[in-house]
């Protein structure tokens, strides 16, 4: 039996270990795992995201008594026209 690539399956790469000490270990905890740097990957990942949303949420509402509180007329006509596209499947002009 030869030892080889198998047709239909990727070939697993070997991942080089990471320079930081803690990411060097198992899920267990035993040194020199591969799922541990994914983790930490993915834990940077929902750091940044968490951020993002969090810098996103207070840049909205930064003034928000200060923006205009109603509708300008061209955002309601495009209101009026979905509402009316639905309910009759014609637009405003027919």
């Amino acid at each position: 039996m030869s030892v080889g690539i198998v047709p239909g399956r990727r070939p697993a790469y070997h991942q080089p270990p990471s320079l930081h000490p803690a990411l060097n270990r198992r899920p267990g905890g035993e040194p020199g795992g591969e799922g541990a740097p994914r983790a930490a990957l993915y834990r940077h990942r929902f750091r940044l995201l968490a951020g993002l949303t969090l810098l996103a949420l207070l840049l909205r509402i930064w003034a928000l008594d200060q923006s205009p509180l109603g509708l300008d007329p061209g955002e309601a006509s495009i209101g009026y026209n979905a509402y009316s596209v639905l309910r009759t499947g014609r637009d405003e002009y027919g």
